[in-house]
């Protein structure tokens, strides 16, 4: 599996990187855009940056750093060198000064509002007109304080009539006063995204920024901001959005979610955070495989649950320990049943690996969606045990009795010893956001039933397939009751 070659691309010499701002939780687009930069680093030789864009103190917390580093590791990815942008700010006014004295910037005192509606207008304001003098005096205020948030700005001179409006004089410096969790108070101006962001391309030689297309239109602007200051521009490559179906991905639309409590947090596994895909039992190797498979696409992919779900189903049967489970369990009373110990394998593939023990005698558990398909003198077969015949219903009862082993009948179900049994909760997670746009408050199902003991032997963490019921990743085992997450079936 690969992806397509991409220009400029040399042996041993490649240089990528992924690029978090450290303001919220990674989600599923992030993962595919870190892994295609990984891919190539790995792929032809050279080194991989995590680099956090963290020049807003207002948005940034140290937990997002760490929370973004532990996700990447999860992913499998080993980043070759760590910066966080922040870390260069006398750089950066280095570079402000020579831009202002070269007459590609200046200090631009208007509102906010006004900056905006000029910027619309394609029109100057006075403080373009001004000298460099003026602005590096200005410049050196602002850098003690003598200006308040809001007050002055520095703007990159660029092209008032530009139809690429990112052009059009932006900003590339303003006042923030907000204690950094990295810098504190010791600054208090600080560059935008498209500075810094473009500055450090520069700086770690960045040879190939592979991203998706909404950053397109500021590709113009970055280029114009490196070659000004003398720095390499890297070949970009852009490719569609990762749209995902039926889940919000924003931290505006997530956080308001988890505030008026319709999600119980960033990994609830309804959404597709990295947190919440990991809880729900989707595996690292199924967000490669999804990267492999959209690849550097421009056709504007769909990720849904059906897709993301039947590459997981791929990886996880070939690891997931199986086990007996009913859900919302009805008793049945087997007459005649001969007391028995019996073996059955851990897992297909691995008949002599592991097997789980049973203690049989004539009760058992079932799901009340198989009583409700059985009939008087009906034969079926309790999977992997023996045959029994249908002979009463009473009182949330059912009742059989004993045919033969040897029997193989097409109508099997699912049973646990009633000696073995081991209360189950299990969280079913559904599509958080309907066909019309509308969020689903009532989308997270928990259903009640019994496991065989011998689960207990799993880790919290581990996923395991609970037959004819669907995957499912532990969250709670004790001897008294286990909890998991429904991944898929």
């Amino acid at each position: 599996r690969e992806l397509p070659r991409i220009e400029g691309l040399q042996e041993g010499r490649v240089v990528t990187r992924f690029a978090p701002e450290p303001n919220g939780y990674l989600h599923i687009g992030h993962a595919l855009t870190a892994l295609i930069n990984y891919y190539y680093r790995k792929t032809y030789g050279g080194v991989f940056w995590l680099r956090f864009e963290d020049t807003n103190p207002r948005k940034e917390k140290i937990e997002f750093y760490e929370a973004i580093e532990e996700d990447l590791k999860w992913l499998g990815i080993r980043w070759d060198k760590r910066k966080c942008n922040s870390e260069d700010m006398p750089l950066y006014y280095e570079y402000a000064r020579k831009l202002i004295s070269n007459r590609h910037a200046y200090v631009c005192e208007c509102e906010l509002e006004k900056i905006r509606k000029y910027r619309l207008l394609g029109k100057e304001c006075k403080c373009r007109t001004l000298s460099p003098e003026d602005h590096l005096e200005k410049f050196e205020k602002m850098l003690e304080g003598a200006y308040r948030e809001g007050e002055a700005t520095i703007r990159l001179r660029g092209d008032m009539s530009s139809p690429n409006t990112t052009l059009r004089d932006p900003v590339i410096f303003r006042i923030i006063e907000a204690e950094h969790p990295i810098q504190g108070d010791k600054y208090i101006v600080w560059p935008t995204y498209d500075y810094a962001c473009s500055i450090q391309d520069g700086l770690c030689r960045i040879t190939h920024v592979l991203r998706s297309a909404e950053f397109e239109i500021r590709t113009e602007l970055q280029n114009m901001i490196r070659e000004l200051l003398g720095l390499p521009n890297p070949i970009i490559v852009h490719y569609s959005r990762f749209n995902v179906k039926g889940t919000p991905t924003s931290k505006r639309e997530i956080t308001r979610l988890i505030d008026e409590g319709i999600v119980k947090g960033w990994d609830d596994p309804r959404l597709v955070t990295l947190r919440a895909l990991r809880r729900r039992g989707i595996l690292p190797k199924t967000i490669e495989d999804l990267m492999y498979q959209i690849g550097l696409s421009k056709a504007n992919p769909i990720i849904d649950w059906k897709l993301l779900t039947g590459l997981n189903r791929k990886n996880v049967d070939k690891i997931a320990n199986r086990y007996f489970a009913v859900i919302n369990p009805i008793l049945l009373e087997v007459e005649n049943a001969p007391e028995r110990e019996i073996s059955l394998p851990i897992h297909p593939d691995k008949p002599e690996e592991k097997v789980r023990k049973f203690t049989v005698g004539d009760q058992f558990y079932i799901s009340a969606l198989d009583a409700k398909g059985l009939k008087r003198g009906e034969e079926i077969r309790l999977k992997d045990l023996y045959n029994i015949k249908i002979v009463d219903f009473r009182d949330s009862v059912v009742r059989g009795v004993f045919v033969d082993f040897k029997r193989l009948l097409k109508k099997k179900i699912q049973w646990v010893p009633i000696d073995q049994a081991i209360k189950l909760k299990v969280y079913v997670p559904m599509e958080l956001i309907d066909e019309h746009g509308n969020i689903v408050r009532e989308s997270m199902k928990t259903e009640y039933g019994y496991v065989e003991s011998n689960v207990t032997r799993e880790k919290v963490g581990n996923i395991v397939q609970f037959e004819r019921y669907g995957f499912c990743r532990l969250e709670k085992i004790s001897k008294e009751n286990v909890e998991a997450v429904y991944a898929h079936d």
